[in-house]
């Protein structure tokens, strides 16, 4: 059976797996990560990550519709989705049609 449910607000940890995450410093030495957060496909939500509430969508197939998605505007760069272990924040995020593009200071 093909089952969708919407859902008005959700909060998401997104991650990065692919190469497109390119580390850099800038001319002062800061160093920054830029990276897809989000490519449009199937994602399915680990059981727990550490740190977090259990997601209730866990194990299970999801797909974002990022259509009218808004982000608050302190993001954290997490290790490993811990909330216990952030290694700097989101300077810019660009959300598409079909993706999410971050970028941010470590």
């Amino acid at each position: 059976m093909n089952q969708q449910q919407t859902v008005e607000t959700v909060r998401l940890n997104l991650s990065c797996f692919d190469s497109s995450a390119e580390y850099s410093e800038s001319e002062n030495h800061t160093p920054s990560v830029a990276m897809v957060a989000y490519s449009g496909g199937i994602m399915t939500p680990a059981m727990s990550v550490p740190g977090s509430k259990e997601c209730p969508y866990a194990g299970q197939a999801v797909v974002v519709d990022l259509a009218g998605m808004k982000a608050d505007e302190s993001i954290p760069l997490l290790y490993n989705h811990s909330v216990k272990d952030s290694v700097g924040h989101v300077s810019s995020l660009e959300i598409g049609d079909t993706q999410i593009k971050a970028s941010g200071i470590l």
